[in-house]
């Protein structure tokens, strides 16, 4: 059985190792990271508020809490580079978890479609 709260705390996660990936080009002098950096640190943060109130959310407002972390997934989805297609793949699987949606059948991304 899918657990939103599950796929949200993975979401952060995965935020969390971009947020690292991109101070590590930061570091390495690669532009525009610093500014790719606070972005993800921002998400990060407003991602990790946003699970607290989902936990701490009665059942009955629990789906709304989860719409807000999703939608902090999508604005993070669109700030990945699109070279990054299969890292936008696994953003798009945690978001539709957080959401609660079915499981997705794994897709190649729209590079290799034909």
């Amino acid at each position: 059985m899918p657990d939103p709260l599950a796929d949200a705390r993975l979401l952060l996660d995965f935020c969390r190792v971009i947020y690292r990936a991109r101070r590590r080009l930061a570091a390495a002098g690669v532009q525009p990271a610093p500014d790719a950096v606070r972005r993800a640190k921002q998400l990060g943060i407003a991602l990790g508020a946003a699970i607290e109130r989902a936990e701490g959310a009665p059942p009955e407002q629990r789906a709304a809490a989860l719409a807000a972390v999703a939608q902090l997934g999508e604005q993070l989805y669109s700030d990945i580079d699109s070279q990054w297609e299969g890292i936008r793949g696994l953003l798009e699987e945690l978001i539709s978890g957080v959401r609660g949606d079915r499981p997705a059948l794994p897709r190649a991304p729209e590079r290799f479609r034909g």
